[in-house]
C-alpha cells in the first residue's frame, strides 16, 4: 500500500551563519507584522517618556487585604490584589493561593475571605507615595486556635 502523505520540505538550517551571529526565530513570529523596515517614531529618551505615562494611565490599583482577627484584636497582610476596570486579581502573600474575579471589584473580592463572625479581610488600598516607617506595637499571645506562624502586627 503506497502512502498518500506529502513530502514535507526540510527547514534550512541557520548553520551558514557564524553561530555568534545566529538569530534565534521565535515560532510565534510567523504571526506577527514585520517591523524590521518601518522607522521609529521618535528618539529612545521620548519613547521612554510616552511608555512611561502609557503605564501610568493603565496601571491597576494596587491594594492589599488584611486579615483583622477579632474585633481588631490582631491584624496581618494575606494577600495582595491588583483592581484592573474589568476584574481583580489576588496573590496570597505565602504564594499558595492566586485567584482572579471577573466582574468583580475589589470590595466584592475581599469579602470571600472572610471566614465566619471572627475572621474577615480588610481592603486598604495602596499610597502610592514612599512607606512611612511602621509603628507597631508589641506582639501578643494568640489565644488557642487561633493563627499560626504569623507574626503579630498591629498599627
Amino acid at each position: 500500500m503506497e502512502s498518500d502523505m506529502t513530502s514535507v520540505p526540510t527547514p534550512t538550517p541557520l548553520a551558514t551563519t557564524p553561530p555568534a551571529r545566529q538569530v534565534r526565530r521565535d515560532s510565534l513570529e510567523a504571526f506577527l507584522a514585520d517591523y524590521s523596515g518601518m522607522e521609529p517614531l521618535c528618539d529612545e529618551e521620548r519613547f521612554d517618556r510616552i511608555a512611561a505615562d502609557m503605564v501610568a494611565d493603565q496601571a491597576p490599583r494596587l491594594f492589599a487585604l488584611v486579615t483583622e482577627y477579632g474585633q481588631r484584636v490582631d491584624a496581618a497582610v494575606t494577600a495582595w490584589g491588583l483592581a484592573f476596570p474589568d476584574h481583580t486579581e489576588i496573590v496570597s502573600v505565602d504564594g499558595h493561593l492566586h485567584t482572579s474575579h471577573f466582574h468583580q471589584t475589589p470590595q466584592e473580592a475581599a469579602r470571600r475571605f472572610h471566614v465566619g463572625t471572627q475572621v474577615r479581610a480588610r481592603l486598604v488600598w495602596c499610597d502610592p507615595t514612599p512607606p512611612r516607617p511602621s509603628t507597631t506595637m508589641e506582639p501578643r499571645e494568640v489565644p488557642p486556635g487561633g493563627r499560626d506562624g504569623s507574626a503579630t502586627v498591629s498599627g
